[in-house]
């Protein structure tokens, strides 16, 4: 009887009953967890809207990142209260594709939390690029991703966000981000599951 149990938790423990992430899944809303503690909370919107929330290591909330597919922002802000940042592109965003490499001019308004009537533009220059697709392991169940590099130039500054992009579930998380002064900050992924 022992063994038989033994044997039964070892299948109830197998990816095949692991509780993936599908498609669906995502818009009553997954977490990514990444390896410096950190936690995003992705969902789904109209029209492939992705709105990430995430919260720092210690459960403090950092910001969301609004925008298509989860890789081209739309909205962003900081720290709950900073100001918004709101990007419209010249050309509407693609998904995400194999050995793609698409460019759009892109302006950005800049509204401060303080004062929402004072309004900043500037202008500036998206481009994604992406490799090829590979299959990894996280939480147990095996998914297709697929390496998306998003660089955002603007007054003589680029900085490019790398996202593991997830073609099957339609959206990406950002693991790494590259500034023009060389820093670079790196978080992979190290769970996903579904928000029961």
């Amino acid at each position: 009887m022992l063994i038989r149990l033994a044997a039964l938790c070892a299948v109830l423990a197998s990816p095949l009953w692991a509780d993936c992430v599908d498609f669906d899944t995502v818009t009553k809303g997954v977490t990514v967890t990444q390896a410096d503690g950190s936690i995003w909370t992705v969902r789904r919107g109209a029209r492939n809207t992705i709105r990430m929330d995430q919260t720092n290591a210690t459960g403090v909330y950092a910001k969301y990142v609004e925008g298509p597919y989860g890789v081209y922002p739309t909205e962003t802000t900081r720290n709950g209260i900073g100001g918004t940042a709101e990007y419209t592109y010249a050309k509407a965003p693609p998904e995400p594709g194999i050995g793609m490499d698409w460019t759009s001019t892109y302006k950005v308004k800049d509204i401060p939390h303080y004062d929402t009537t004072r309004q900043d533009w500037r202008r500036g220059k998206a481009r994604l690029t992406s490799a090829d697709l590979r299959e990894v392991k996280i939480s147990g169940c095996s998914y297709r991703v697929m390496g998306v590099d998003v660089a955002m130039s603007a007054n003589d500054r680029v900085t490019v966000v790398h996202y593991a992009y997830f073609p099957d579930l339609r959206f990406g998380t950002q693991t790494r981000i590259t500034y023009d002064d060389g820093d670079k900050v790196e978080a992979g992924i190290v769970a996903l599951a579904a928000i029961k």
